[in-house]
């Protein structure tokens, strides 16, 4: 789960997103008829877990979400291993899940579809006013009380995230399928963008009109502060806090052509789903064609109910972040901790309950092992326990790859179609995106809601960790910028300077030419 949280956990942040992130997941499983109330619960055995943190890294058991979502109609176990984790391998059950609930899903699903929309939007205007009030303009100074309702806030968010994002698969699968009937597969990637209205896009857009002065600091933090460094962990740094690399983005735009205008890619990103809509409605049997429209307004409501939930369950994140920084003095007082950062260092449990001995040793040590923690190389994926390495490169090359390797081509899962040729930029951290040139190709490990505003600049795409629903190519089909994701190595392989050509509808990236230059290579 490096899109989500890029940073090894603090001890804060895994009490949010272990046992709240399961409950979520859970709650939305039963709402869908998957599980039965009385699987609402943390399991007893780490094995049953979804999601946990393997050597401070968040991971989900892919096995076991396939099971269970699997079983939704018109969904297979390898339809679940490919979206998320871009390939599926040659031994996975291709078969649907078993599963007795079949009726439970008839009656519950549709309800959930039906008043999703509503859910979703009630929330994220909920969410962003009390972010604004408590978070933003620092409206509520107790610290335990600001930590308990972001807490609440982060359950509700993810368990609406989890319907957006377990849905849209199973609409995501259905245009394949309906595209693939047709013998017009390449145009699938075509049909699942351009739907616009995405939370993200409009950080873009935002961020245009600051640069452009058509809108002021200010108002941009109020709307977007909860962006930034590391923005799925604790320990991130929001824009609310550092405006810095906002700034340097803002200088950056100003120097763009109107052509570079998120809005004006957004609307032409629109314009190539209708065509290719339209080119599959000819292909199909008249009986079959509304279908496409069909389809297509699910896919609209199902992509936006997941970028708008995950800005919500930031907003959470950024709301014990604030705790986290008052409550940090108060402990140092009490003599609970020996720095106020430390107080990342207890879990949400500790930090809201009474004081305990050698709290403040507890929190040095568990500060001493993240930093181990930091230092090792844990596999993207792995069967059983990873094996963690300190003396591997730090991105081993990607599975998908397999025995196609070549050295001058990079692999990955197809994540936003059209090709591009062009010098590309290697950018590890997003307050360095400022240094994109026009017409330059971003590589980058991974991306999070924060990164949009460097995607806007680029021409391209090549991301190391995700797949085709992951939030980079998302954002991507939005933008309608060529994306291929999943490469796991693209970062190692690409330097920056050189002269590449993406293919973002067969999932390639060919290196042309090598940058020679010491001072432009990275």
């Amino acid at each position: 789960m490096s899109e989500a949280t890029p940073d090894v956990l603090t001890p804060m942040c895994w009490s949010l997103w272990t046992p709240l992130g399961e409950l979520g997941a859970r709650r939305a499983w039963h709402e869908l008829g998957l599980l039965p109330r009385s699987m609402v619960r943390l399991p007893a055995d780490v094995n049953g877990f979804v999601m946990a943190p393997f050597y401070g890294r968040q991971a989900i058991n892919v096995d076991l979400l396939a099971t269970l979502m699997g079983a939704l109609p018109g969904t297979s176990r390898q339809d679940v291993e490919r979206d998320f984790m871009g390939t599926v391998r040659s031994d996975a059950p291709s078969d649907r899940a078993p599963s007795g609930r079949l009726p439970f899903i008839l009656l519950r699903a549709p309800l959930v579809l039906a008043r999703l929309d509503s859910r979703v939007g009630a929330l994220y205007t909920d969410q962003l006013e009390w972010w604004r009030r408590d978070v933003f303009h620092r409206g509520q100074p107790d610290g335990q009380a600001l930590l308990v309702a972001a807490r609440d806030r982060f359950l509700a968010a993810m368990t609406l995230h989890a319907h957006g994002r377990f849905l849209s698969q199973a609409v995501q699968g259905a245009i394949l399928k309906l595209a693939a009937s047709a013998g017009a597969g390449h145009l699938a990637t075509g049909l699942y963008s351009g739907f616009g209205g995405v939370a993200e896009t409009a950080v873009a857009e935002d961020l245009w009109e600051l640069s452009r002065d058509r809108l002021t600091e200010h108002e941009f933090l109020s709307r977007h502060g909860f962006h930034g460094h590391d923005e799925g962990n604790v320990s991130g740094v929001p824009w609310r806090s550092d405006p810095a690399p906002i700034r340097a983005l803002a200088t950056t735009l100003a120097g763009r052509t109107e052509a570079s205008r998120p809005r004006l890619r957004e609307q032409a990103a629109q314009r190539q789903r209708q065509a290719a809509e339209q080119e599959l409605r000819e292909l199909l049997p008249r009986s079959r064609r509304p279908a496409v429209a069909a389809l297509g307004r699910l896919a609209r409501r199902q992509i936006r109910c997941v970028e708008r939930t995950k800005a919500a369950f930031l907003m959470a994140i950024d709301g014990a972040r604030a705790a986290g920084t008052l409550l940090g003095p108060e402990l140092v007082a009490a003599g609970r901790v020996h720095e106020p950062a430390d107080a990342l260092f207890l879990t949400i449990p500790e930090l809201l309950g009474d004081p305990f001995p050698d709290s403040a040793e507890l929190a040095t040590f568990r500060r001493g092992l993240r930093d181990h923690y930091r230092t090792l190389t844990v596999p993207t994926t792995w069967v059983g326990t990873p094996t963690p390495a300190d003396d591997t490169p730090v991105h081993p090359v990607s599975p998908t790859v397999g025995e196609s390797f070549k050295a001058d081509l990079v692999i990955g899962a197809p994540g936003s179609s059209g090709e591009v040729t062009g010098r590309a930029r290697v950018i590890t951290r997003l307050d360095e995106a400022y240094a994109l040139d026009e017409g330059e190709i971003l590589i980058c490990r991974h991306t999070d809601p924060a990164w949009v505003v460097a995607m806007s600049l680029a021409d391209a795409l090549v991301i190391d960790i995700g797949a085709a629903s992951s939030h980079g190519a998302i954002v991507a089909r939005e933008l309608g910028i060529p994306c291929v994701i999943g490469t796991g190595d693209g970062t190692d392989r690409i330097r920056t300077g050189d002269l590449v050509a993406v293919d973002g509808t067969r999932g390639e990236v060919r290196i042309l030419e090598r940058q020679t230059s010491p001072e432009l290579s990275g």
